[in-house]
């Protein structure tokens, strides 16, 4: 992004892409000493990738660095001294986890010792690289039932209840899921039977989720955790305030 390219001690050219430094920016220009040594500093920030034009694949930032001088050589004259470097910079995917809970049927507000269920859904969003070794996992807590799931089975997921976890073995995602024909979503019933000591409460109806995979182009491991939902579906159209705790 143009925009946010900064540098203290160069000149930033945007009609040429190029950052100069020399001796009317940086005073120590006019002469280096044999053994000197310095460093020079700028920062920008890629466009954004999450939800960018279809076309888009395996982006990456190339970085060419040159620098030339003059070097006097044993007569009166000079020797041009040049020299470039060439890195590559790969941009790892926007990747997102969305998890959201909707009521299905039961007490509303939740009542002590009355059962509530509803529906969890959990949403993936990918951007430009393909994700590897998809999983995600969530834990339900002690008063929640698991109520297997909803909607299509395509999806592979299991519910361990030893650990109580739910596990999404998502495997491969596709680039730009979640943003057009490709979506993938995983969604499961639970039951919250309150007791009298969660009156007046908020309960938790599933823990933190984590994510984990593998960004193929840009080579490295992915890691999300997103808290829990509770009681305050704030992803519900029909919620309403108040309904989120806990009455006798």
């Amino acid at each position: 992004d143009k925009n946010t390219v900064s540098t203290s001690s160069g000149f930033y050219n945007s009609s040429t892409s190029e950052i100069i430094f020399d001796k009317s920016t940086i005073s120590d220009f006019s002469s280096l000493e044999p053994g000197q040594s310095g460093k020079l500093d700028f920062s920008f920030i890629p466009l954004p990738v999450l939800g960018s034009d279809q076309t888009l694949k395996d982006p990456q930032v190339i970085l060419e660095a040159s620098i030339k001088g003059r070097e006097p050589s044993s007569g009166q004259g000079f020797n041009e001294i040049k020299n470039f470097e060439k890195k590559i910079v790969r941009i790892m995917s926007d990747f997102q986890v969305t998890a959201r809970a909707l009521y299905i049927s039961g007490a509303m507000p939740p009542t002590a010792e009355k059962e509530t269920s509803y529906k969890v859904s959990m949403t993936l969003s990918n951007s430009v690289n393909t994700i590897a070794n998809a999983e995600t996992r969530t834990t339900l807590p002690l008063y929640i039932k698991w109520g297997g799931l909803i909607g299509s089975t395509a999806e592979n997921v299991t519910y361990n209840d030893v650990t109580r976890e739910v596990i999404w073995k998502i495997g491969t995602v596709r680039p730009h899921t979640g943003f057009g024909p490709i979506n993938r979503e995983a969604s499961f019933k639970i039951t919250l039977t309150p007791s009298i000591s969660q009156v007046n409460s908020i309960p938790q109806i599933i823990k933190d989720v984590s994510f984990v995979g593998q960004d193929t182009f840009a080579g490295n491991s992915i890691k999300i955790n997103k808290p829990g939902l509770n009681t305050k579906l704030e992803g519900d159209p029909s919620f309403k305030l108040g309904d989120e705790r806990v009455i006798r």
